[in-house]
């Protein structure tokens, strides 16, 4: 309740600051001594209005300009445009917004208004940011930037930092954001803009919060907070409201954020700023889903895609009324075009008809020689291509040949090939009865061999006849033995 007050209270200063400035303009007005000045009071005033009523400031714009444009007022025709750029803009009406827009700075272009084409500039790259075009809107604010370094006007120059800050949050590049909107802040300080100061800390905070640095974000949003009602920036403090809103929703305290996100979206609401609305519905919507409130962040979601719905289809419908103004305008200009063309073309017709029929009879004759050139292409076509078909045929043939040929070099490999491996199985068998005959003959025959020698060799020392006699029947044993080892082998080796 009592953050409620508070926010009703920020919200009534704000509107009795806003009404002080534009009631001191209203009694201005009837004491305007030359159509000039009434003019600038009157864009003076709807500029005002910008932060009290859209609708009334649109008004007011557009009495300025018809005054402007009737009186031959350039500078109030610009600033008149400017005006009604920025009213649209905020009511989401961006295709219309960039229309006056472009015209407010053609205008001071001419003028060599620099400040004014500087401003101008900030105010297209904002629209661009709405569209999320970030890469034409950083091109724009740079302009801008560049333009407001050749004059001293540092509290433009704070803003145009603070917007490229804006464009490089939206790209997600918060180092970089960070960095503007410190330049911004550093640009208030040294010129003295102690106000300016505190929204462009108001600006870092959203950097900080997106870095992680929640409770430095949040301590110095407080502080800016307490000090709202000496100002009467509406948008700044709709925008510090989501900021703060988002931190407490970092910091898990669902309370304290969607309360702060609730003052956004009414104050919004009350301005009539469309883009704020949006995006105070869009955050209430994540906030609840994060803290898995699915009902309340269904219902936000709900309406931040019917208010983006509208936003968008009345973009469309200007869109398209502009595309089908461009088209008619066009569609004159091609047919005022085609007639200056027609007569062109008739006059240059008469006076070089002669020239043209001459050429198309030069024509024909190019194009008969052409057709008889190439009838007798065709017919030596035809008979080179008879040719090759004879070639190829016999191509065919030899190929037929040589086809036969290999397969009877293939039938005979393989004929070759069942003889060598029935000679290597063969070879094979013998190299193992070798090797069988060669084993038995070291240990079958050697045996008996060696025993015969023994037996003569004890026999030659022996002078007994009965041990002789013993030693011929071992003998006549060992000799039947190696007789039969010896048939063995035969017998091995006919096999």
């Amino acid at each position: 309740m009592k953050r409620l007050l508070t926010f009703v209270l920020i919200v009534l200063v704000f509107r009795l600051n806003a009404q002080v400035l534009i009631d001191s303009l209203q009694q201005r007005l009837p004491l305007a001594k030359s159509v000039e000045e009434k003019i600038d009071i009157l864009n003076n005033l709807s500029h005002a209005y910008t932060q009290y009523s859209l609708s009334r400031s649109e008004e007011l714009a557009r009495e300025a300009l018809a005054l402007a444009q009737n009186n031959g007022y350039k500078k109030g025709t610009a600033a008149s445009f400017n005006n009604l750029g920025i009213s649209a803009s905020i009511q989401g009406r961006h295709t219309e917004g960039m229309d006056y827009f472009i015209k407010a700075v053609k205008i001071r272009e001419e003028l060599n208004d620099t400040k004014g084409v500087a401003h101008v500039y900030n105010n297209m790259s904002r629209v661009l940011i709405y569209q999320e075009d970030y890469d034409r809107a950083i091109d724009y604010s740079k302009k801008s930037l560049a333009l407001l370094k050749k004059i001293d006007d540092p509290k433009a120059v704070a803003n145009t930092y603070a917007s490229l800050g804006e464009i490089y949050m939206n790209k997600q590049d918060y180092d970089q954001a960070l960095q503007m909107f410190t330049k911004a802040r550093d640009t208030s300080i040294g010129a003295g803009l102690r106000d300016y100061k505190l929204w462009m800390e108001a600006k870092r905070i959203t950097a900080l919060n997106a870095q992680g640095k929640y409770n430095q974000a949040l301590e110095i949003g407080l502080v800016i907070e307490r000090s709202l009602p000496k100002y009467r920036d509406f948008f700044s403090s709709i925008e510090l409201f989501q900021t703060i809103g988002v931190i407490y929703s970092n910091l898990g305290d669902l309370e304290h954020a969607t309360s702060y996100l609730h003052k956004a979206q009414h104050m919004a609401d009350s301005l009539n700023d469309a883009n704020a609305g949006i995006n105070a519905r869009k955050k209430l919507s994540d906030t609840f889903r994060k803290f898995e409130e699915y009902d309340s962040a269904w219902y936000y979601n709900d309406q931040y895609s019917t208010l983006r719905g509208e936003v968008f289809n009345a973009e469309k419908s200007k869109q398209i009324a502009a595309l089908e103004h461009l088209y008619q305008s066009e569609k004159k200009d091609q047919l005022l075009a085609m007639r200056e063309q027609k007569i062109k073309a008739l006059t240059f017709a008469i006076t070089i008809g002669s020239i043209l029929l001459v050429a198309i009879t030069v024509l024909v004759i190019i194009v008969f020689r052409l057709y008889r050139d190439k009838k007798k292409s065709l017919v030596e076509m035809k008979r080179l291509n008879d040719e090759i078909y004879e070639k190829h045929e016999e191509i065919l043939a030899q190929t037929e040949e040589l086809t036969q040929a290999a397969a009877e070099v293939s039938r005979m490999n393989e004929s070759l090939e069942m003889e060598v491996s029935a000679r290597v199985a063969e070879i094979k068998l013998q190299n193992e009865k070798l090797i069988e005959y060669a084993y038995f003959n070291a240990h079958n025959v050697r045996g008996p061999l060696a025993r015969i020698l023994g037996l003569c060799t004890l026999m030659s020392g022996e002078t007994s006849p009965a041990e002789i006699q013993t030693y011929n029947g071992h003998l006549l044993d060992c000799a039947h033995e190696l007789d039969g080892v010896v048939r063995e082998i035969n017998r091995k080796l006919s096999d």
